[in-house]
């Protein structure tokens, strides 16, 4: 469980309903949904025994189980490709504020509701 402290003084559990959630540039998304296609699709052309684990090696490291189901390695690779490049946005549960976490530099920026201006006509 990760958690982030508000300006407005609350603690708030990131994992919380409604409390998180990530964004992806759209290069960034579609380059990972291609690695996604590519990976998936060698996995499954690696069918027999010594060709699946020396593929699991290749892609995870030799300490990865090679009896591992299908289900946990398809989602062990969607995991692998979408845990970068991507934009983490937190919302504060009690106040609004929505904090951005900057991808580079970690830092988090805030914008609250009642600091928008209004987008001119």
């Amino acid at each position: 469980m990760s958690i982030f402290h508000c300006v407005c003084g609350v603690v708030n559990d990131d994992e919380a309903p409604d409390a998180s959630c990530v964004a992806y540039p759209l290069p960034a998304f579609i380059a990972a949904e291609s690695r996604v296609v590519a990976s998936v699709a060698a996995f499954f052309a690696a069918d027999s025994g010594v060709a699946r684990a020396g593929w699991l090696a290749a892609h995870f490291g030799m300490d990865y189980p090679t009896d591992e189901c299908d289900r946990v390695v398809v989602e062990d690779i969607v995991s692998r490709e979408f845990n970068d490049g991507f934009i983490a946005m937190f919302r504060c549960l009690s106040c609004g504020r929505v904090w951005l976490c900057d991808p580079i530099t970690n830092e988090g920026h805030r914008f609250a509701p009642s600091e928008a201006r209004p987008t001119p006509s």
